[in-house]
């Protein structure tokens, strides 16, 4: 299963690792994190290796401590490839997401959107909810996705959004 982890504020690059090794399940098929630049931008770096081999890297959350959330996102593959297009966080508009869990009724949803002319770069669940919540917001998409699972949702506002999905 996937795993998240958002970091406050001020939160330190040392208590960031340690807190991402807890959540760690030696099963990543990719990671990757975001946060938004001064600018107002989102910073995305995503990875397609496994997090495991990269504690010791100087530029593993390189820009920590920093002013706004940061989200993290462990990878364990369940729709798409290990390739960068399919590995977490997604940013479609204003949010940048992502997600843990498995929408197995995800393909109606990126039929509709893509007749609506939404692009799509991967294969994956996670991808189009994204774009769900672009449209819905985080807080009503999930209370719609029956059993899709929990989204972390930073907002280019600043706000960070934590919600599940029911079932």
């Amino acid at each position: 299963m996937c795993k998240l982890v958002a970091f406050p504020s001020g939160f330190s690059r040392e208590a960031a690792i340690k807190a991402a090794k807890q959540a760690y399940s030696g099963d990543s098929d990719g990671f990757g994190w975001a946060y938004i630049k001064p600018n107002g931008k989102f910073h995305l770096h995503r990875d397609v290796s496994d997090i495991g081999l990269h504690w010791d890297d100087k530029d593993l959350l390189k820009h920590m401590p920093c002013d706004g959330w940061t989200i993290l996102h462990m990878r364990k593959k369940t729709h798409g490839d290990n390739t960068l297009n399919n590995t977490h966080p997604f940013v479609v508009g204003d949010y940048c997401v992502a997600h843990n869990g498995i929408w197995s009724n995800c393909y109606l949803a990126q039929a509709l959107l893509s007749k609506l002319g939404h692009k799509f770069i991967g294969e994956t669940d996670s991808e189009i909810a994204a774009h769900c919540i672009e449209i819905l917001g985080p807080d009503y998409f999930p209370a719609v996705a029956s059993g899709a699972g929990v989204y972390l949702s930073l907002n280019r506002d600043g706000s960070l959004w934590i919600s599940k999905s029911s079932g």
